[in-house]
């Protein structure tokens, strides 16, 4: 069951200059009811300049308001897109100037390919990927034991360790050059850092215990283990063992802090000893510590200190972080790094960093972050907000934080350049969405954004979750209203018992009190659905939505797509069921909508 069925424009009617009656029976060239159990409420539909133009009335008459300042009709828009806001500027119309788009389209003979490349072998992890560490681990395996004895010609794997460090660090920096010349984030290439600093791990042991046991064999342990060089060998060994130690999944969900600091002394611990250790090492130690070095520097520049605003959202278990000091600077999809300099968050809880999407958009407000409460930090932040009663009388607290970045976000994929987008968030993960959507309906009055169709998918635990961010969903909703893009909503949630009818009962499955209170209030481009939704429907509707709009006239005088984006944002099993989803979309539809690209956006520690 859906709480609410819109009735929606399909088309616009001829404009007059007096307020004009429509009835459903004599209006169906220009409207379209999806659903006979209507609700009996009025709905407004929204022009340009935020005036209503048209009421659905109770009895599901629609009244025309007020004449609007132009006499284009809607319908003649898609066809020659032009815009309100450069309208009210200038006075006259303006021709939209949209981004170009480079297809990814490939040669149907490589599709299959490309799709097994693709294909997950675990949570978050690609057979691609996966062919690219094994390609990694028989080169290092050929240059470390090829002809090579480890026990009788240690030194060979003690190089092999040493030639990794540039690239181990070069990987794991937020600011690394590989990242730079492949055009991906840092966080999309953090599983080559992970493996090949278990393979420097693995090829150092391996050199170390090759030394022991020649020493141990000749009798002369004692006397060479004291030695200076060997030593700081030791040094280099032990800073090793303590990093792959406590990068270890666990270790990092459940001490994070701990994690961190023993990133930076290891680092530092393990540069010392590596200079130290052999004259022969200096270039490869030298070359790391410029990386870091270089890393820490721009990281450094791109650190704001600011004050920001904390607010729990109770029924997301979220603070909404807001700072208004900071205008723009990032693109939407874009994430910070959050710093709070308040001795309530802990011992050690000031000093630690936390990654953050940006759910704002640049140049239109300030810096909004949603996070959520997930841990002991951000436990504490939610503490933190909900200390302090504010002048509008809201909960919330004032705090000084240091905000570094922005990174990662869509890179080369350019969100206004295709035709169609579709967007899926699993909890938190709306701030992804909600920025992106509010980008494109942002650019489209600017006539910047091709984007025609945009479908946004929201799916929550708990009924409750989804209140407090109706009125953000709502503005979008009437953003959308205002200009030629086509917005829909779907908000699910997946604690809802079905019963033997198809239904849905039982307590957890309910609205809660306050949302059936306004649910015949909601926007009629915004639905809500009890249960888990079907990924591969939501693409495959979405899919069809945007070959339809290539059947009709566009701006460039065809119907020609410019294919549809997929992006999604949440747990890392949402983001393998779209991938599945979007592959198993068959070919030809594919090339017919112009092309299918994924952007993942999740995190996991």
């Amino acid at each position: 069951m859906t709480y609410r069925r819109p009735v929606t424009l399909k088309h616009s009617p001829s404009w007059s200059s007096q307020t004009t009656e429509f009835s459903p029976a004599s209006s169906n060239d220009h409207l379209e009811k999806q659903d006979d159990n209507e609700s009996d409420q009025s709905h407004t539909y929204f022009s340009h300049s935020q005036q209503p133009i048209v009421a659905v009335g109770r009895n599901g008459s629609f009244k025309l308001k007020h004449q609007p300042s132009f006499s284009t009709p809607f319908a003649t828009i898609p066809e020659q897109p032009y815009h309100a806001q450069a309208y009210r500027n200038s006075g006259a119309f303006s021709a939209a100037n949209y981004p170009t788009r480079v297809p990814s389209t490939i040669f149907r003979t490589l599709y299959p390919l490309v799709s097994l490349a693709r294909t997950r072998v675990d949570c978050g992890f690609t057979m691609g990927q996966l062919f690219l560490l094994v390609l990694y681990a028989v080169l290092l395996g050929y240059a470390s034991f090829y002809r090579s004895n480890p026990f009788t010609d240690p030194v060979r794997t003690g190089w092999v360790a040493t030639s990794q460090l540039p690239l181990v660090i070069a990987l794991g920096t937020k600011n690394n050059v590989i990242g730079a010349m492949l055009s991906v984030s840092y966080e999309k290439i953090n599983y080559l850092h992970r493996f090949a600093g278990r393979a420097m791990f693995f090829a150092i042991n391996v050199h170390a215990l090759g030394y022991i046991y020649k020493w141990l064999l000749s009798g002369t342990f004692s006397e060479t283990a004291m030695r200076p060089s060997v030593i700081y060998g030791w040094v280099a060994l032990v800073a090793v063992d303590m990093l792959a130690l406590f990068s270890t999944s666990y270790m990092r969900r459940r001490f994070y802090g701990m994690f961190i600091f023993t990133h930076i002394v290891g680092v530092l611990a393990l540069f010392v000893g590596c200079y130290l250790h052999k004259p022969s090492m200096i270039p490869y130690t030298l070359a790391a510590i410029a990386l870091y070095s270089l890393d820490r520097l721009i990281r450094l520049f791109k650190t704001r200190l600011a004050t920001a605003t904390l607010a729990p959202v109770q029924g997301l278990n979220t603070t909404r972080i807001s700072i208004p000091s900071i205008q723009g600077g990032w693109r939407a999809g874009q994430h910070v790094r959050v710093k709070v300099l308040s001795g309530a968050m802990g011992v050690f809880g000031w000093a630690e960093t936390h990654a953050f999407t940006i759910a704002s958009v640049a140049e239109w407000e300030g810096l909004v972050l949603m996070c959520k409460n997930s841990g002991n930090w951000t436990g504490g932040l939610m503490g933190l907000a909900g200390r302090g009663c504010g002048e509008t009388g809201k909960m919330e607290g004032k705090v000084r934080v240091l905000v570094e970045g922005p990174y990662g976000g869509p890179g080369n994929t350019t969100f206004s350049s295709f035709s169609a987008a579709l967007f899926i968030a699993g909890g938190s993960g709306i701030s992804f969405a909600l920025s992106s959507v509010s980008s494109l309906l942002a650019l489209e009055n600017l006539g910047r954004s091709r984007v025609k169709a945009i479908d946004l998918v929201w799916i929550v635990q708990d009924a409750s979750s989804l209140l407090s961010l109706l009125p953000e969903l709502e503005k979008l909703a009437q953003d959308a209203a205002g200009c030629t893009t086509l917005l829909r909503v779907e908000l699910f949630y997946t604690r809802a018992s079905p019963d033997s009818s198809g239904g849905y009962v039982g307590t957890p499955g309910k609205l809660p009190t306050a949302m059936r209170k306004i649910e015949g209030y909601f926007h009629p481009s915004i639905f809500i659905t009890p249960g888990k939704p079907s990924v591969s429907r939501i693409v495959e509707r979405a899919v069809d939505r945007a070959v339809a709009m290539g059947n009709t006239k566009n701006e460039e005088g065809g119907g020609v797509n410019k294919g549809m984006v997929v992006g999604v944002c949440g747990p890392t099993r949402l983001a393998d069921g779209v991938v599945r989803a979007v592959d198993g979309v068959q070919w030809e539809r594919k090339v017919g909508v112009g092309g299918v690209e994924v952007f993942e956006e999740c995190f996991s520690m």
